[in-house]
């Protein structure tokens, strides 16, 4: 790809070996984006089809990507190229549009009649997802700099000697508005900087599916704090700490009463 780049001044189309190009793939050309690729797993990034547009950003995620296969050649490319949207990404703005399943469809997909562009592999979550072979110490490590359920997308801490903690969980992330999410983090931050309610530390983490809900309760109980999950546009009042730490303590005492 790097030697196509070089050679030809237009944007490029990668498709991986064995695949049958069903009809012309000209919906990456009409987007105007940096990159285009197919998203799997809701975060594994798939190389077997790869746009990239004739940009400062894309050509920079390009060298970083050969970079980083040429730092690590004992591990598959397709393996780096999440690594190398992450550093670019995180450098410039990469304006980067996820295929439909259309462009990278498997054969025994039930809208593979119809693909665009059919991969020469079998349905399964294996051939897109985490390679079962690979080490788990090594997957987790390809998952560090990714927000999601297993991290906290922010961390306060207030003056409170209490030693409690408490997580808040917004959930539906990825069906909701961006501007509603944004607005949930402002108000359950405000709140907390308003009156902590005893807490010494909030953890808040935003989860796009039911599965990250479940992990990171899973985390906040191993951690012993309490758990409070909310939605996009639920209303959170200044007292919304306070309020739920003093029904935490009277539920405390109802249990002590004999």
């Amino acid at each position: 790809m790097m030697r196509m780049w070089n050679k030809y001044r237009e944007p490029l189309l990668f498709v991986e070996a064995g695949a049958v190009v069903r009809e012309a793939p000209l919906l990456p050309s009409f987007l105007g984006c940096d990159v285009a690729l197919h998203k799997w797993n809701r975060w594994e990034m798939s190389a077997r089809t790869l746009y990239l547009g004739r940009t400062k950003a894309a050509e920079m995620m390009l060298r970083t990507w050969q970079q980083l296969a040429a730092s690590y050649p004992a591990i598959w490319e397709g393996y780096l190229i999440d690594q190398a949207w992450s550093l670019t990404s995180s450098q410039v703005p990469l304006d980067t549009v996820w295929l439909p399943r259309s462009y990278h469809a498997l054969k025994g997909d039930l809208g593979a009649s119809r693909a665009t562009i059919l991969h020469d592999q079998q349905t399964t979550t294996l051939e897109l997802g985490p390679d079962p072979g690979f080490a788990r110490m090594v997957r987790a490590a390809r998952r560090a700099g990714r927000t999601g359920a297993r991290d906290a997308f922010m961390v306060m801490t207030s003056k409170a000697e209490t030693g409690n903690g408490i997580a808040v969980i917004l959930r539906n992330v990825s069906a909701s508005d961006a501007g509603a999410v944004a607005a949930a983090v402002e108000a359950v931050t405000g709140a907390y900087a308003a009156d902590c309610g005893g807490y010494s530390r909030l953890e808040l983490s935003l989860c796009a599916w039911q599965d990250d809900v479940g992990a990171a309760r899973e985390a906040a109980a191993q951690a012993r704090y309490r758990i409070l999950e909310i939605a996009p546009g639920q209303r959170i009042a200044n007292d919304f700490f306070a309020a739920h730490a003093s029904d935490e303590a009277l539920m405390t005492a109802r249990h002590l009463l004999p």
